[in-house]
């Protein structure tokens, strides 16, 4: 039995055999660091040294000036570099941490603008910085309650008087933030891309005197040679059109690309609103709502609260003095319930006019109905319009397939478009096929669907 267990016991003298070949090299490494770190925990300033196999980590006294800080960095480093030479091991990086900063002592050419660079982060009232431990984008975090625009402007001042003068020292970009609460919620941030420090507090100096000149409260902005990108929340609709105003007017002659929200109504763009803003006018009195539109009347998102409002918007889609917008503008008509993400979705007023009644009439019926018009990048007109029972919505005379087929032959749409009708929810199997508004089947993929087997032959009787 002894025999037998050998090979076990070479296994268990082997492993610890391992094990403290492993705590020899760890102690040798330590015992090789220990004369450095004791002599940089002596530099004046420092208050705690941390090694490790990644990187020293040098704790300073947050109360220390530039010029002291400056000092003791060279001096640490100064120390680690002798060390370096004198055990041929590879260099060190040392992480200097001055209260919550934590930054790469070697970012930058010098320990003058290395320290200044640090003290300038560690005075931003009050923030959390990611450890950078190397060259990188500088990702600031203030804590519940600060001043993203100020701090901002805090940093690049600082970074000035350090003699920085691009942001290259973190890979051209700085982001300056508060802390989601929810992920839902938006987290004001002010972000600079690749600028120089100069036109970086330029643009700073813009967006400031554009928020204190109007009703807004900043949401987000987006620094760079090309853009000038502004998202602003305000109180009341009512102070949209006035906030873009100011916005456009603070910024001049750059036109920066805007977005002003407001609890009922959120605008995209750079241009004039005033046209939109009246079309929002009109499509709130239908009792519709405007979920997000562009300022050039080019998109729009509408969310309808029932059948009444929607009847309403047909009319409005009807009147060319109310309807403002562009002629091809892309038009998201939303239903008031779960089911398909809109009723109709267009980039063609035409088609808008043409087949808003068609979809009304549809949910009147208890159907909801999704019609969609795009002009592909081939140049074809694409149109696709899908069909499905709506729970409890049944309408006098019941949901027939000769109903269906009925109300489907009111549609205008122009040449071919492929119909999906849903017998069993949204998840269950569908008729679809291509045709003309008063044409035959063609392309026919499923028959299947639950209670509409005779759909297409109905379909085809209608035919003309």
């Amino acid at each position: 039995m002894a025999e037998e267990g050998k090979p076990g016991h070479r296994r268990t003298w082997g492993a610890l055999v391992v094990g403290a070949v492993l705590v020899a090299v760890g102690i040798a490494w330590w015992s090789s660091d220990e004369p450095a770190r004791e002599r940089v925990e002596a530099v004046a300033g420092v208050v705690a040294v941390e090694p490790d196999p990644a990187h020293y980590l040098v704790e300073f006294d947050a109360g220390l000036t530039t010029t002291e800080f400056s000092r003791a960095l060279k001096q640490v480093m100064w120390i680690l570099d002798e060390d370096t030479e004198d055990t041929n091991r590879a260099p060190d990086v040392v992480v200097a941490k001055v209260g919550t900063v934590e930054i790469a002592a070697n970012l930058t050419y010098d320990y003058e603008t290395t320290a200044a660079v640090i003290n300038t982060i560690k005075h931003l009232d009050p923030a959390d910085v990611g450890p950078l431990l190397e060259p990188g984008p500088a990702d600031i975090t203030l804590r519940e309650g600060g001043d993203v625009l100020g701090s901002a402007r805090a940093l690049v001042d600082g970074l000035a008087a350090a003699g920085v003068d691009t942001l290259d020292i973190f890979e051209g970009r700085v982001r300056v933030h508060l802390p989601k609460l929810g992920p839902d919620e938006d987290a004001p941030e002010v972000t600079i891309d690749d600028l120089s420090i100069r036109t970086a507090q330029e643009r700073l100096d813009t967006l400031a005197q554009a928020i204190r000149r109007s009703d807004g409260t900043l949401l987000r902005a987006e620094l760079d040679a090309d853009q000038l990108d502004i998202s602003v929340e305000v109180a009341r609709t009512s102070e949209v059109a006035p906030t873009w105003r100011t916005l456009l007017d603070a910024a001049a002659p750059r036109t920066p690309n805007l977005v002003v929200r407001s609890p009922d109504l959120e605008i995209h763009g750079s241009g004039d609103p005033s046209r939109v803003i009246r079309f929002a006018d009109a499509v709130i009195d239908a009792g519709a709502e405007i979920d997000w539109m562009h300022a050039d009347g080019g998109n729009v998102d509408l969310s309808v609260d029932g059948v009444d409002a929607l009847s309403n918007v047909v009319e409005l889609a009807q009147d060319r003095d109310r309807w403002l917008l562009q002629p091809d503008a892309r038009v998201a008509i939303r239903p008031p319930e779960p089911g398909f993400d809109y009723w109709m979705q267009s980039t063609d007023i035409r088609q808008l006019r043409n087949n808003l009644p068609l979809i009304k009439a549809l949910w009147q019926a208890g159907y909801a109905a999704a019609y969609q018009y795009r002009t592909d990048l081939d140049g074809y007109h694409r149109h696709a319009l899908s069909v499905v029972e709506r729970p409890g919505g049944d309408a006098e005379g019941g949901k027939t397939t000769d109903t269906l087929v009925r109300i489907l032959r009111t549609g205008r749409w122009p040449g071919t478009i492929r119909l999906e009708i849903f017998g069993d929810g949204l998840q269950g199997n569908a008729i679809a096929f291509s045709t003309t508004a008063t044409g035959r089947a063609q392309d026919v993929a499923d028959t299947r669907a639950s209670g509409y087997g005779d759909f297409v032959p109905k379909w085809n009787a209608t035919a003309r």
